[in-house]
């Protein structure tokens, strides 16, 4: 799913003209990644009553905690994809359908709008 993502976002990217479109496709992967683990902590959260952030730092705790795991994450996202990963899911893609078409952008950002929703909601049902 997250080759998906990347494949969709790179063409769209390489289609606009950015400077680094593999740089932009992996930051959205990464968005895509956070938007699932937001969803899956609130589900958590729901199912057994209990909030994993507040059971690791306490209630009053500094977001910026959170910082280093989320740098780390972000850097093995980058690393992963990397210029041979890029071009694997790159060369595995040709001859399939039109990759920038209306049904494919709406799949890949409702992979990433979606959980975020569904996540709000559940985290406003508490």
């Amino acid at each position: 799913m997250y080759n998906y993502i990347f494949r969709i976002f790179y063409s769209l990217f390489q289609k606009i003209g950015t400077v680094d479109p593999r740089d932009n496709a992996v930051s959205m992967v990464v968005l895509a990644f956070f938007a699932h683990i937001f969803l899956l902590l609130n589900i958590f959260t729901v199912l057994f009553g209990t909030n994993l952030l507040t059971l690791a730092y306490g209630e009053n705790h500094s977001k910026y905690l959170w910082l280093p795991l989320i740098i780390l994450i972000m850097v093995l996202f980058y690393r992963h994809y990397n210029k041979e990963k890029t071009d694997q899911i790159l060369e595995n893609s040709e001859g399939s359908e039109k990759l920038l078409s209306i049904k494919n952008l709406i799949l890949v950002i409702a992979l990433i709008i979606i959980p975020f929703g569904v996540g709000i909601l559940l985290l406003n049902s508490n």
